[in-house]
């Protein structure tokens, strides 16, 4: 109720009824179910696998004693799921270019099998070389890191710097 309406009582005067139903309440409650559905419209379309890569700093390529060249990166991969999925990590978009990490098995297309347990990170040291009869026209070029489950198909990609001499 209002100030306006308790002094009235107070004085003995009638007072207007009280609304509980007002503009006020009626635009919250508006809002709190559009704040609502768009929290459940975010919760339900989120992706289940997720990838970043972050390229090492320092240094930024390696030139290995064949005249091949190496770039490291940090790799995290986000399982969202309620069960332990595997992963085939795989490059893109360098010609003739090989991923590897220490500790973990390729597949036949050279991809690296990675298993990340239920609704966990997992980060992995990550190393992409390309051959020495690579074309280095510019001193870094576009390469695609590409995470698929070979079980449900879902694919997730992050593009990120290969720095060349």
């Amino acid at each position: 109720d209002t100030q306006i309406n308790v002094e009235r009582r107070n004085e003995g005067l009638p007072a207007p009824p009280v609304k509980i139903i007002r503009p006020r309440t009626v635009l919250y409650a508006v809002l709190i179910a559009a704040v609502g559905a768009i929290m459940l419209y975010a919760l339900t379309t989120r992706s289940m696998i997720e990838i970043a890569a972050l390229h090492d700093r320092n240094p930024q390529y390696v030139t290995l004693s064949d005249g091949s060249i190496r770039n490291g990166y940090a790799l995290h991969l986000v399982n969202r799921q309620a069960e332990e999925r595997r992963f085939l990590v795989g490059v893109e978009g360098l010609k003739g270019a090989k991923i590897e990490s220490a500790g973990l098995a390729t597949d036949a297309a050279g991809r690296l099998v990675v298993s990340v347990a239920r609704d966990q990170t997992l980060e992995l040291r990550v190393l992409i070389t390309v051959p020495t009869n690579f074309s280095r026209e510019a001193k870094s070029q576009n390469v695609v890191i590409r995470a698929v489950d070979p079980v449900s198909g879902a694919i997730a990609t992050v593009s990120e710097h290969f720095f060349l001499p």
